[in-house]
């Protein structure tokens, strides 16, 4: 494709182009558009009308003039990779548990699945009644309480503990920094803003946390030496680590200077 309008002259139009175009920026479009090939024009009209054409015909109230297909790919070991495809005639809430009826509907069997994200803002899970699916990783994206009781009759008992959680949170949500899932997990990832109460990350006892708090301020050098004292305190054993989101470059010598003081005592 090739741009004919900037981005700025798309966001101020509103209504027909022709009557937001002075007759000299006109001009200039129509200058651009005749050295650009026919065949290229065409091509593109016929493509553009093609993508738009289902929008027309909804906006409309016309049928489309061909049948929308839903296409799986087939694929088990040792066999060869068949194609199925269905029509695609009902709405989208019903289509996704007709979907999720043909993949997991009649399983026995727990589903293995290394990682399940639940990160959307506001989702409804059609799942099949009764499947179970054991995971080695779970992503959440804030109130992680809620989404876990949500879960509570998808993930199989035996995914505990999980071997990575990760959760993106606001300041004011602490709730779950005594949840059990986060406690026993091997391996967490704290991302967004850093809880007012820092206590709260000091007496994590997870192997390994990585704090990537984007939205709140870098750990001062005196915090992190404090969360190593803490480490050494309660006599945590080899392996644990802690992982920091610095900044500035200044703050990274400070805190290098600081443990090579410490160090040399």
């Amino acid at each position: 494709m090739f741009p004919v309008f900037t981005e700025d002259e798309l966001l101020a139009m509103s209504g027909s182009v022709l009557q937001e175009l002075t007759a000299e920026e006109m001009e200039s479009k129509l200058v651009f558009l005749s050295r650009v090939p026919t065949w290229l024009l065409e091509m593109a009209i016929a493509r553009l009308s093609y993508c738009f054409q289902p929008f027309d015909c909804r906006h409309n109230n016309r049928p489309l003039p061909f049948t929308p297909l839903i296409q799986f790919i087939i694929k088990k070991e040792g066999q060869e990779k068949r194609i199925e495809r269905y029509a695609y005639t009902m709405k989208l809430h019903e289509a996704v548990r007709k979907l999720n009826g043909l993949i997991f509907g009649g399983r026995k069997a727990v589903v293995q699945a290394h990682t399940f994200p639940f990160i959307a803002e506001s989702v409804a899970l059609r799942i099949p009644q009764g499947l179970k699916i054991r995971v080695r990783e779970l992503r959440f994206k804030e109130n992680m309480n809620g989404r876990f009781e949500a879960l509570n009759n998808l993930i199989n008992e035996f995914s505990y503990p999980l071997e990575s959680l990760s959760i993106l949170n606001q300041e004011e949500d602490i709730d779950y920094f005594s949840h059990p899932a986060l406690t026993s997990a091997q391996r967490i990832y704290l991302v967004g803003a850093a809880p007012l109460d820092i206590d709260l990350l000091l007496n994590l006892s997870n192997k390994i946390v990585h704090f990537k708090y984007i939205w709140s301020p870098d750990f001062s050098t005196e915090e992190l030496m404090t969360f190593a004292r803490k480490i050494i305190t309660v006599g945590s054993p080899v392996g644990v680590q802690r992982t920091f989101r610095m900044s500035h470059e200044d703050s990274i010598d400070n805190l290098l200077n600081r443990v090579g003081i410490r160090t040399n005592r």
